[in-house]
């Protein structure tokens, strides 16, 4: 209150009006981040772009308002899934790197950063270079990063993730083994009580879950559940990424299921994904992923144990993630898949000529 009241306090042509602007700005980003409410990150948006509007080039901080504001708009991509929002942060951090001398201490993060939101372009639109340049800036901004710094773990937890999404889309087993080489190495540098401990035990994860369906060995497989198991004990249900490390553990859990079929690993991967789900917030652009990601592990345990509850239950969680989606978005033919697929199911367990109907209905969709 007393920071937006100096704000309005303050002529336009002062010269603390930018720092000002920019205060105020984070203020309400910091309030968003730890209570999630998208109006806080509104607010924060528009003051941080007044601080811009308001401070020439040649200000040293200026580079500091662009990448803030960047990464502001990405939070808000990562809510409401607008596309402008990605290309509006990615023209800022670029803008920011610009600004920011080679030698300059918050070069490197300001790399990393600009890699995150190229790397979320490539999974939103599937461009190649988008990850290229990910994957070449990650590493810059590790290299650049001092010795001993204290957020080279994190830079080097994001190089592991960018090789691991860049395999997943091309196969090239080099970035599999570099995914999961620089997770380890980020894992053995944070200390166990640094607050982004979780997040790196999660990266790393998913990339050795990944390995296991790459080239088969178990132990890959046992390890992904042990690391996932310890980034969820790490955090409390009002973590904001509880329900990211909650989804990787529940899809660790399904893939061990799948090769040992042992019905402990169905129920947890199921009860893990239910409290993923129940854990995000309406409206969140990754609610439709996660109830498909619960529809699948339902459909799975159906499959295995012939209990229609499991079927009836996966049916209404892909219905509720396909009308969470509008037409053209596209995470919409793989939740129209997982609905056709359970629809398919019901029909072959009940002879319901409807349920045959509306599969076949789904999949002209996906087509």
């Amino acid at each position: 209150v007393k920071l937006k009241y100096a704000v309005d306090l303050t002529p336009e042509d002062h010269p603390n009006i930018s720092k000002r602007l920019e205060d105020l700005g984070n203020t309400f980003h910091i309030r968003f981040e730890r209570l999630g409410n998208l109006s806080d990150l509104e607010e924060s948006i528009v003051y941080k772009h007044r601080a811009n509007d308001s401070i020439p080039d040649e200000n040293p901080d200026k580079a500091t308002y662009l990448n803030n504001l960047g990464s502001a708009l990405r939070a808000r991509f990562e809510q409401l899934g607008e596309d402008g929002d990605l290309e509006d942060a990615i023209k800022q951090m670029r803008r920011a790197i610009e600004l920011t001398p080679e030698g300059h201490p918050d070069r490197p993060m300001r790399l990393n950063n600009l890699a995150n939101v190229l790397q979320d372009r490539f999974q939103r639109f599937g461009e190649i270079r988008d990850i290229h340049e990910a994957i070449s800036y990650r590493r810059d901004s590790v290299e650049q990063s001092p010795e001993g710094h204290p957020d080279t773990s994190g830079r080097l937890s994001d190089l592991g993730a960018s090789p691991q999404v860049r395999f997943i889309r091309f196969g090239d087993p080099g970035d599999l083994e570099d995914a999961v080489t620089c997770g380890r190495r980020a894992v053995e540098l944070t200390p166990e009580d640094h607050p982004d401990k979780a997040r790196r035990l999660d990266n790393l994860a998913r990339s050795l879950r990944v390995r296991f369906e790459h080239i088969g060995e178990l132990s890959n497989l046992e390890d992904a559940v042990t690391q996932g198991h310890r980034a969820v004990d790490l955090v409390s249900d009002d973590h904001p990424y509880k329900p990211v490390y909650l989804e990787t553990l529940g899809l660790a859990l399904l893939t061990r299921f799948q090769r040992l079929r042992e019905r402990d690993d169905i129920d947890s991967a199921i009860a893990y994904t239910r409290r993923a789900v129940e854990l995000t917030p309406e409206g969140h652009i990754v609610k439709s992923l996660r109830l498909n990601n619960l529809a699948i592990t339902l459909q799975t345990r159906y499959e295995q144990f012939n209990v229609l509850d499991d079927l009836e239950d996966a049916i209404s969680q892909s219905r509720t993630a396909v009308e969470l989606l509008p037409d053209g978005h596209p995470d919409l033919p793989g939740c129209l898949c997982g609905l056709a697929t359970a629809l398919h199911s019901r029909f072959r367990h009940l002879g319901s000529l409807e349920d045959l109907e509306e599969s076949i209905s789904c999949d002209r969709r996906i087509v």
